[in-house]
């Protein structure tokens, strides 16, 4: 699985979410932050369409892309916290 199919998965159950109006917005938008609760429930349903590596994997890949979308980088460092590799 592709790290972009995975925010894909997160993005359709509307882990992001916009800062000021709360309302569901995409990754990249102006002010998004993560619905902690919208991700442990994405989480339970989608942590089996990948395994650990390629979770870590992603996870990696996520926060060295943290200059150009920071949502992502936080994506990845709870992704990794899920993972037990903090």
């Amino acid at each position: 699985m592709k790290a972009w199919e995975m925010e894909d998965e997160f993005q359709n159950r509307n882990v992001f979410l916009n800062g000021i109006s709360g309302e569901p917005c995409h990754s990249d938008s102006y002010m998004t932050i993560i619905d902690i609760d919208a991700y442990d429930k994405a989480w339970e349903e989608i942590k089996s369409l990948a395994t650990k590596e390629e979770w870590l994997t992603m996870c990696d890949y996520w926060i060295c892309q943290g200059y150009l979308t920071p949502i992502l980088k936080l994506l990845g460092i709870w992704t990794k916290r899920k993972l037990g590799k903090t």
